[in-house]
């Protein structure tokens, strides 16, 4: 059963919206398994640091990843939390709500890559793709994530 939550909250775009309930880590665990008989991992807690909020990082193992590439999936405490964090400053989502980022590379040899952020509810996916481009694996993800956050407002 998902949490009750009932705060009242500004979005990313600072338009009044309702929290009614949030999202929990085991709650993805759980659908994500349901939806794909794979299991994410609880792979780190947050406490917030440095004036950013607490999250859980959410992965699978190395050998679970191909059906869906490299990604991770983050549950804060609320929507406004997830989004601060998740969508940069600045940013505007494309048509289907991904904030798409470039990631330069860090050391000389390497290669950028782009980022893909999408906010679900008080959930962030990150997804690295490298063209910055949408494919079954990322579309996987995103109807998992979508439906979850559907389901949390019913």
């Amino acid at each position: 059963m998902l949490q009750n939550r009932g705060s009242a909250r500004l979005d990313a775009h600072g338009h009044p919206t309702i929290l009614s309930r949030a999202i929990t880590s085991s709650q993805v665990i759980d659908y994500f398994a349901e939806c794909t008989g794979d299991a994410l991992e609880l792979q780190a807690r947050s406490p917030g640091l440095l004036g950013q909020p607490p999250f859980e990082l959410l992965a699978l193992s190395e050998q679970s990843k191909k059906p869906y590439g490299d990604f991770r999936i983050d549950v804060f405490r609320d929507a406004a939390d997830a989004a601060q964090v998740a969508i940069p400053d600045g940013s505007h989502p494309d048509q289907n709500g991904i904030h798409w980022t470039w990631l330069a590379p860090e050391h000389r040899g390497d290669r950028g890559i782009w980022l893909a952020a999408k906010v679900y509810a008080n959930v962030a996916l990150y997804w690295w793709p490298e063209q910055r481009v949408t494919d079954p694996r990322w579309h996987r993800l995103d109807a998992i994530l979508a439906e979850l956050a559907q389901a949390r407002r019913h």
